[in-house]
């Protein structure tokens, strides 16, 4: 994945708008803040969020395409959302 530009950070997470080269499109990259630092816990809540998100097929809720871990930091990649964020609608 190819980061283009930060898209916001939440208490654990940090996402960004990344290009896939393999599928020739845009996605949504969510990361640990805390990276290769991250305790236990955390690397089981972010791996449990993306198999409970991939489980799920709904229009209103994103895919999960990917999951892995780049240098220690653990990371899904998901279907990019376009049209600002939600507390702004």
């Amino acid at each position: 994945y190819e980061i283009l530009r930060e898209l916001g950070r939440g208490a654990m997470g940090v996402a960004y708008e990344a290009w896939d080269p393999k599928l020739k499109r845009n996605v949504a990259i969510k990361r640990l803040r805390a990276g290769e630092t991250a305790s236990d816990e955390e690397l089981v809540r972010i791996r449990s969020e993306a198999e409970a998100v991939a489980k799920i097929d709904h229009e209103n809720i994103v895919k999960i395409f990917d999951i892995g871990e780049e240098e220690g930091n653990p990371f899904f990649a998901m279907e990019l959302c376009t049209g600002g964020n939600l507390s702004t609608r």
